[in-house]
């Protein structure tokens, strides 16, 4: 995601504990069993996050947009 998000942003790649103290990345994990949202990036100029899903596509939304989006999702999977 850093040719979209920029070279000098931070990007927040989406874990899960599957051991005491060792995790994995959703992107390395089934998809029945996680999010489909695997990297988080800020856009500042944008005011903006962006998130890059299983299927490949990123997408620009706003903070409360993509925590819906991924509680959405996580009860999805859970519940």
């Amino acid at each position: 995601m850093v040719g979209h998000a920029g070279a000098d942003q931070v990007s927040l790649h989406v874990a899960t504990e599957v051991y005491p103290f060792f995790y994995e990345k959703l992107k390395d994990l089934p998809a029945d069993s996680v999010p489909d949202i695997l990297e988080i990036s800020y856009l500042p100029a944008a005011e903006s996050f962006v998130y890059l899903d299983r299927e490949g596509s990123i997408h620009q939304v706003r903070a409360e947009a993509l925590g819906k989006e991924f509680i959405r999702q996580g009860f999805e999977k859970f519940v």
